[in-house]
């Protein structure tokens, strides 16, 4: 039959190996052994075999049990008595009693990022709590799993129903990062393979060459991390308050817009819809497109500096229809035409 390769999977820690290994010869008993040397917690004499939910015979070897190319085996302890496949030892879900490790405060300090939050909590509850007392780590969870962090926010109220979903996303993100292993480990081996046969197979050469370049990323990700981590943050725009027709309105300043726009709600708010010239209509282009329903060509706008100082100025603005992209998250936009107009200048240490 000669040897293949399979993936052995650790449902305690989630962690997860490819071996080369004979089925004809190695037995399941063999394979709980060889285990135990590459993945931790892995106990022969105790410990499990699966293969599609099925408890392999230790005496067995891997062909007699149905093992084949590419199969995943996971490693268990003894199923509870409710029987089955049991991830309780992953997630460690059992109920806290008073001497429970749940009782226990998380392990916290100051600067900790969600990564260290994970490694340093391992226990569901005790992970949950932490991601809820601490702002920084719960929007950072919403940066880098926005779906999960909806999740949890759904339930926020229910310390049991969140537990419930954290133990859900680590017993599938443990599974399917198994699965992206050995597909790496087999489209990785595939291709050294190729390129020994031929070293100037296209194909191969432009795989590794990608390969390379992920780690040259990960590694300017990682400098990033240490040096700049401000970098992840989203920055916050720069808008000032303006008043138009005796109308507040928050501008953003936009050095990038060549017109100023105003969505025609605020143009209608403002007062000033009725003064529209529709012989300027046409398309905007952008980042998006829009409908432009024409200009006003004159209108009075105010504007306050942080020292109080007023200044007011004529201007020229372009509005949009309503359903363009942009025109509800910002309504009124300065741009570049009126700022070089009335020699406006922008702070960025200040914000102003």
């Amino acid at each position: 039959m000669g040897t293949i390769d399979i993936s052995i999977l650790s449902a305690r820690t989630g962690q997860s190996e490819v071996l080369t290994v004979d089925p004809s010869v190695m037995t399941v008993g063999q394979l709980l052994e060889l285990s135990q040397a590459l993945l931790p917690d892995v106990h022969p004499v105790n410990d499990q075999l699966l293969r599609d939910g099925r408890v392999l015979r230790v005496e067995q070897t891997l062909a007699q049990e149905g093992v084949q190319r590419n199969d995943m085996l996971v490693i268990q302890p003894p199923p509870s008595i409710a029987g089955g496949l049991d991830f309780s030892s992953l997630l460690k879900a059992a109920p806290p009693t008073a001497s429970s490790s749940t009782d226990e405060p998380f392990v916290y300090y100051p600067s900790m990022n969600f990564e260290e939050a994970a490694a340093y909590n391992p226990h569901p509850r005790n992970m949950v709590q932490l991601l809820f007392a601490k702002e920084h780590l719960w929007k950072e969870l919403h940066y880098h799993n926005p779906k999960l962090g909806l999740a949890l926010g759904a339930v926020r109220n229910n310390l049991e129903e969140a537990v419930r979903v954290w133990q859900q996303y680590v017993v599938q993100g443990s599974i399917q990062k198994a699965l992206l292993q050995t597909q790496h480990y087999h489209r990785d081996r595939d291709m050294q393979e190729r390129l020994q046969r031929n070293p100037h197979d296209a194909e191969a050469v432009a795989y590794f060459r990608q390969q390379d370049n992920k780690k040259l990323v990960q590694q300017q990700y990682l400098q990033m991390m240490e040096e700049y981590p401000e970098s992840l943050s989203k920055v916050l725009m720069l808008y000032i308050p303006a008043r138009i027709n005796g109308h507040e309105v928050q501008a953003f300043c936009d050095s990038g817009a060549q017109m100023t726009i105003m969505s025609k709600k605020v143009a209608m708010e403002c007062g000033i819809f009725d003064m529209l010239d529709d012989r300027f209509q046409g398309i905007a282009s952008g980042v998006g497109t829009g409908k432009i329903l024409g200009r006003i060509h004159l209108v009075q706008l105010q504007l306050q500096s942080p020292d109080g100082v007023q200044y007011h100025f004529h201007c020229t603005i372009t509005v949009m229809d309503d359903a363009a992209e942009g025109a509800k998250d910002m309504p009124f936009l300065l741009g570049l035409d009126m700022m070089k107009r009335h020699q406006c200048q922008i702070d960025l240490e200040k914000g102003i």
